[in-house]
């Protein structure tokens, strides 16, 4: 697919990682660690004085992104971001592709309006719930709010975030939370 039709029929973008090399990370692939050589993903107060990322780079990255995605939609007649969404019509399976994987490759079914009734959107028009607040991580950490300094960071992403905001890689074994979980992990 082509560079300036990349974006098209999508409702909301993912940045992934860009914004964190533009603040200065080198991908070590240290952040669950909290030993980040340059001091992006750590608590370690060592660590952090290598950090020389400023909030600056990453406006800076976003203008960028902004800037040519109005160069585009300029280019291809489109004024909001909205009249874009949903446009699958639009797309365009670039036939130049030479890599051996994606060679035979067809996506036309994906660039194909399918019928709809009236009343569906082809956009988003409602808010969504995803139920993060009822998540059993919020749980966990409220339960274990008095060791969460001490917490292994183990229990999941949420709790663990918890843990390395206060700068501890290891629990005290004095100080563990405990929790007995039912279910099955999806």
């Amino acid at each position: 697919m082509s560079r300036s039709r990349r974006c098209w029929a999508r409702e909301e973008f993912g940045f992934a990682t860009t914004p964190l090399i533009a603040m200065g990370c080198i991908m070590m692939r240290k952040c669950h660690l909290n030993t980040c050589p340059v001091g992006v993903a750590t608590q370690d107060p060592e660590l952090r004085k290598k950090f020389q990322g400023q909030p600056e780079h990453v406006i800076n990255f976003l203008f960028y992104v902004a800037e040519d995605l109005r160069r585009v939609m300029a280019e291809l007649g489109f004024r909001k971001l909205d009249e874009m969404i949903g446009r699958v019509d639009c797309l365009v399976q670039r036939q130049d592709v030479e890599h051996w994987k994606a060679k035979g490759i067809d996506l036309s079914a994906g660039f194909t309006i399918r019928p709809m009734p009236a009343h569906v959107g082809r956009r988003c028009t409602q808010a969504q719930d995803h139920g993060l607040d009822d998540a059993l991580d919020g749980k966990l950490i409220e339960e274990a709010s008095d060791a969460i300094e001490n917490l292994t960071p183990s229990v999941g992403q949420p709790a663990d975030s918890k843990c390395a905001s206060h700068g501890r890689r290891h629990a005290q074994r004095a100080n563990r939370a405990t929790s007995r979980i039912r279910g099955s992990a999806r």
